[in-house]
């Protein structure tokens, strides 16, 4: 009886790893997706409408609809933003990375980094001047990552609860992630030290507070990487790095504060 002929196993692409990946529950629908919805909506109610006569109850039903949309299309904006920043959603962030695995290459030589941030000396900001003034800090440091992020490829940031923040850089070379990480972190840091100087002043023109106070606030980060052959774009591989960028990003407070930890 003759052997069998073994071959060795090739190791599977990144494409048959990715399909094996099992379907999550997907994040909640950006604005966009929302919109369509509302709009199949009306568009449904419209043509059975249309079948009604010209009463009372057909007016009533007609504004009922649009109220109805009007206030599903401001919830969507609330879903897809922070309020206080305008920054992205922890829900929309994590929609736009499920939404990078349809548009990144699959080569070991490119990277998905995930970046977290706290902020050093926030919580005394809010203890000793008021939370008013710890919001337009938030507000300073959002800024600061819109003006890093905006109008570059797969980058966006995320602001998912008090003073901590999540950027992701889409793609970058994986032999110089630590490289752009630093370059990342202290462009950041900056913009947020020049946006902090210029609240300074505006507190002290209004005598919010007195002219020898500063306002001592920095910003601590911890970044993972993902190379793409592996990168999956599910949830839980968000979940996971993020994981990990936070464990980084506690280093960096005990580090010193102020400070990437890759």
């Amino acid at each position: 009886m003759p052997k069998p002929d073994l071959q060795t196993p090739q190791p599977a692409t990144a494409e048959e790893r990715r399909a094996l990946v099992p379907d999550e529950a997907p994040a909640v629908p950006p604005r966009e997706e929302i919109e369509a919805l509302s709009k199949r909506y009306e568009d449904l109610v419209t043509d059975l409408l249309n079948n009604m006569p010209d009463t009372p109850l057909r007016e009533r039903v007609l504004r009922h609809l649009k109220e109805s949309n009007t206030a599903m299309l401001a919830l969507s904006g609330k879903i897809d933003r922070d309020q206080l920043t305008n920054l992205f959603s922890l829900e929309k962030g994590v929609y736009e990375y499920q939404k990078l695995r349809e548009v990144l290459p699959s080569r070991i030589d490119y990277s998905t980094a995930l970046i977290m941030v706290d902020l050093d000396g926030f919580k005394a900001i809010n203890d000793n001047f008021s939370h008013d003034i710890g919001d337009l800090c938030l507000q300073a440091f959002a800024k600061a990552l819109i003006t890093s992020t905006q109008n570059r490829a797969h980058q966006f940031a995320v602001r998912p609860h008090g003073d901590e923040f999540i950027i992701v850089l889409g793609s970058i070379p994986t032999a110089e992630a630590s490289m752009v990480g630093q370059r990342f972190h202290e462009q950041v840091t900056k913009a947020f030290k020049s946006n902090i100087i210029e609240l300074e002043k505006e507190l002290k023109a209004k005598n919010q507070i007195k002219t020898n106070h500063k306002l001592p606030i920095t910003a601590s980060m911890g970044m993972a990487t993902v190379d793409h052959t592996s990168f999956t774009g599910t949830e839980s591989e968000f979940q996971r790095l993020k994981q990990i960028a936070d464990l980084k990003c506690n280093e960096a407070k005990r580090s010193g504060k102020a400070m990437l930890v890759i």
